[in-house]
């Protein structure tokens, strides 16, 4: 019986008349280019995870960088504190972003790009035996680093936004 009395009694959207509406907050537009900068962010982590992995378990494999990096055990450390802290600083910059902190979201975008950037290095000495996967990381880093440069520069340049919750 209960059952035929609700069915009777339902709302024109579906409720039943005796539940009471949920007042409805208006959700803040997202900042802008939101879906792009996701698509961006997980390129640029990807790629930039797989090839700085093979940068450190094969760091004797490549020339040394004098004098940054005058040894394997240069290189490694180099990567072991600049990836996670650069990746870091993106992901922070990506939270920054969606509570509408363009600036230091646009700055903390601009820094990572240079993880991406800096991996046209690997040209500046001779070039290692490695296999051609690893040089199409190369260039998947450059273009997701400029890529975030890019996005630095445009959001630097946009009004803060009004955070999404």
């Amino acid at each position: 019986m209960r059952w035929e009395f609700e069915l009777h009694n339902q709302a024109t959207d579906g409720r039943l008349a005796s539940e009471a509406a949920a007042p409805t907050a208006a959700r803040p537009a997202p900042p802008p280019h939101l879906a792009l900068l996701r698509v961006l962010l997980a390129a640029a982590i990807a790629s930039s995870a797989i090839h700085y992995t093979h940068n450190f378990v094969m760091a004797s494999m490549y020339p040394p960088l004098p004098p940054m990096f005058p040894n394997a055990l240069a290189f490694r450390v180099g990567i072991a504190i600049a990836w996670p802290l650069l990746t870091g600083l993106a992901l922070w910059g990506y939270i920054r972003y969606v509570a509408g902190q363009t600036r230091s979201a646009g700055w903390a975008f601009i820094a990572y790009s240079v993880l991406g950037i800096s991996t046209i290095g690997h040209f500046l000495g001779p070039s290692p035996e490695i296999p051609a996967f690893f040089f199409v990381t190369i260039f998947t880093d450059f273009l997701t680093g400029t890529a975030m440069l890019v996005f630095g520069l445009t959001t630097l340049r946009q009004p803060p936004a009004t955070p999404v919750r």
